[in-house]
């Protein structure tokens, strides 16, 4: 326990505040009689089951492994579709974060996880103002999130409930809910209850009350989950709930495509579920001193598989990523400068995601079969000098904003400028 991890200076379980109240719906300034139970964290109280907990994993999280996406459409489970399915054909955010796993609690598996921690549905024109479009505001909301969730989290310890999502647009374990881990000034290593610092803030005379439910010594918790688990099992003969027709829990990490096969996610032979995207690797050697480079080297990977064709891209997240084909990087700290794939018979679409690689300066994706529109990330470039998009098979419009790039074949589309 409490080991730090390779590249963070982060004391895994530093005594004091954890760093975020609450586990179910956030910091809730609400506190029933009693802390929630070891029991219901396992469980869901709903009918159908939705967010119920199979395995439990005390491990630490990865430095610069964040990254969200927004990308994928949003497809229940099957026994969950009468209930949500007014949520098909929305979008789904999402955001990972990998874990050095110390011990499995609950459940075996193995010793790295990439675990997803966030997870909201959402339509077309959320989260953008009227001075943005929607793609805008997904991206703004994206930038915010993996900011606030690497200093929230990177480099500490945690004890994670983990169950699979349900979205199975991606195939990825959810943390439902999390315990804090705490070396105290006697050396004893406890697991903190994700309400421990709301009733310690909000209730401390009960917090006194219920410490040996909301401080528990490592020992003492593995009891629990355990105990707790085992009267699951025995009601609901092994399965996420009571009826029969529920799907079995799973008590191997690595058996998740299993379940999801069980419920429906590989229906659509043609949309099987996505992994989630590559962390960085070797690709950027000292993460914690550039995110920057980091943040492109996420947005890279999270384009490769729009740049279908010919063309074999070595983007490889254990390369670094100054050899990787059509990739050019400098500056002091660096960053990715220029993309140069001319002539290279690219097929699929201009990836949204080269939006994000903030200090681009040339981009040169022309004479390739590029189908669809440009995104209108792209117009946000404000270092973007050199742009070619010339004998593609673009439609649409062009974002206003590229207008201003001083050199650029956006002429010889044919297309109109957006708003014009």
């Amino acid at each position: 326990p409490c080991t730090p991890v390779e590249g963070s200076s982060v004391d895994p379980c530093e005594l004091g505040t954890p760093p975020i109240d609450g586990t179910f719906g956030g910091s809730l300034p609400y506190l029933g009689e009693a802390p929630v139970s070891m029991q219901y964290m396992l469980e869901d109280q709903y009918s159908p089951p939705v967010s119920v907990a199979h395995l439990a994993a005390r491990g630490t999280y990865l430095p610069s492994t964040v990254r969200c996406t927004s990308s994928d459409p949003f497809r229940p489970q099957a026994y969950l579709r009468s209930e949500i399915g007014a949520a098909i054909g929305t979008y789904s955010f999402k955001c990972y974060i990998d874990m050095r796993v110390n011990s499995y609690v609950l459940g075996s598996g193995p010793s790295t996880l990439t675990v997803m921690f966030f997870l909201l549905p959402y339509a077309e024109g959320d989260y953008a103002d009227e001075n943005q479009t929607w793609q805008e505001g997904v991206e703004e909301l994206r930038e915010v999130f993996e900011a606030d969730f690497t200093d929230i989290y990177a480099g500490r310890e945690h004890v994670v409930f983990l169950g699979p999502p349900i979205d199975v647009s991606s195939l990825a374990w959810r943390i439902e809910a999390r315990w804090d881990v705490q070396k105290q000034e006697d050396g004893t290593i406890t697991a903190i209850h994700p309400d421990g610092n709301l009733w310690k803030r909000l209730r401390p005379d009960d917090y006194q009350t219920h410490r040996s439910t909301l401080e528990m010594e490592l020992p003492a918790f593995t009891q629990g989950v355990t105990a707790a688990h085992q009267a699951r099992m025995t009601e609901h003969e092994g399965r996420i709930g009571a009826d029969e027709s529920l799907p079995m829990l799973v008590s191997d990490a690595n058996k998740l495509s299993a379940y999801f096969r069980e419920v429906g996610a590989y229906a659509d032979p043609n949309n099987p579920p996505a992994q989630p995207p590559p962390a960085c690797g070797l690709a950027v050697p000292d993460k914690a001193a550039n995110p920057g480079l980091s943040s492109d080297c996420f947005a890279l990977l999270a384009a490769e598989d729009k740049l279908r064709g010919t063309a074999t891209l070595n983007w490889d997240p254990d390369t670094a990523i100054a050899k990787w084909d059509g990739v050019t990087v400098a500056g002091t700290p660096k960053r990715v400068t220029q993309i140069a794939f001319s002539g290279k018979s690219l097929t699929g679409s201009v990836p949204a995601e080269l939006g994000r690689l903030s200090s681009l300066q040339v981009l040169h994706l022309e004479d390739n079969a590029l189908t669809g529109s440009i995104p209108v990330l792209l117009g946000g470039l404000s270092s973007l000098r050199e742009l070619r998009l010339s004998g593609n098979q673009l439609s649409g419009c062009i974002p206003a904003a590229l207008r201003s790039v001083a050199d650029n074949d956006l002429d010889t589309l044919g297309l109109p400028y957006c708003g014009a």
